[in-house]
């Protein structure tokens, strides 16, 4: 009696796990970046593929430490948009800002930057890095640089 006690109270628990591992996740087979952000328009900028929707996200100035002031969303203007960086200033590559960050969909997400000001030497110039693939990206006061970042395993690429 002892035994079916113990395996009726550990099934639960099994089934429960199970659920927990199996997420949906929306998979975008097309680019999703919408022709402009704050009344800015998105400049794209290239595209990445990632292995994992978990990735390390890390900024920096890529060219001169002037001042630099920017946001960092993900799929902003979409219903799973998030905040990666917000209003913070750029030091040098051995001050790296250091995030890391879930991309909610499979397939195609997108990263926006977001200047705040031009620091002293324009344009903001903002150099990133995701999972250790080095992007720069370039934004002004009239335009924002968007990247498409690709998750792998979800049957489409950089290439679709």
């Amino acid at each position: 009696m002892k035994k079916i006690i113990y395996y009726l109270a550990i099934i639960p628990i099994f089934g429960l796990l199970a659920c927990s591992e199996e997420e949906e996740v929306e998979v975008n087979t097309s680019s999703i970046i919408p022709l402009t952000t704050a009344s800015r328009n998105n400049q794209v900028q290239g595209c990445i593929e990632i292995e994992k929707r978990t990735v390390v996200i890390e900024a920096w100035d890529g060219q001169t430490i002037d001042g630099d002031i920017i946001s960092i969303y993900a799929n902003k203007g979409t219903a799973d948009e998030e905040i990666i960086i917000s209003q913070q200033e750029l030091d040098g590559p051995s001050n790296k800002i250091r995030v890391t960050h879930t991309f909610k969909n499979g397939g195609y997400n997108y990263i926006t930057l977001y200047a705040h000001n031009l620091g002293s030497l324009p344009p903001n110039t903002a150099a990133i890095s995701v999972d250790g693939v080095p992007v720069t990206l370039s934004a002004n006061l009239n335009t924002n640089g968007a990247l498409d970042v690709v998750v792998k395993g979800f049957g489409v690429s950089c290439d679709d």
